[in-house]
């Protein structure tokens, strides 16, 4: 059995009771906010791990914990205990496709055109030893 206990909401949780199901929708209390999808749920000996997809900026995201919107305290992921919603599951399939397409977009833009990171890279200066914003004496990057 795995419980973890929130000092400041005075409550605990059990991880290895499964909380929400797969293509449910879950809310993001706090920071940006935003709704996410419940795309996979793997178990683990410490407990369930929840496998998120958000809606509109398709980041992927894993939490152990989602507690029910009714016990809302502070900053978490929350999911609606008394009116579910779930996504169908081709559109949560559509959503998984995208997500995945975003992130290798993203991937393959931050790698830029001559491949690799910026830390592999050659500088403007012609050094691979240093990204240009630190020990560089050059003025190019300042």
């Amino acid at each position: 059995m795995t419980k973890v206990h929130l000092l400041g909401a005075n409550r605990s949780y059990d991880r290895d009771v499964q909380t929400v199901s797969i293509n449910q929708i879950v809310v993001l209390e706090g920071y940006a906010g935003g709704s996410y999808v419940v795309y996979d749920i793997t178990r683990d000996p410490y407990g369930f791990t929840y496998h998120l997809v958000h809606t509109r900026t398709y980041d992927f995201s894993t939490s152990d914990l989602i507690r029910p919107l009714s016990e809302k305290f502070g900053i978490g992921i929350y999911y609606d205990s008394e009116n579910p919603t779930f996504l169908d599951p081709l559109e949560t399939a559509a959503l998984l496709t995208k997500a995945k397409g975003e992130e290798s977009r993203r991937r393959t833009q931050s790698e830029g055109s001559t491949g690799g990171t910026r830390a592999h890279r050659p500088n403007r200066c012609g050094t691979v030893a240093h990204p240009c914003s630190i020990g560089c004496k050059s003025r190019h990057y300042r």
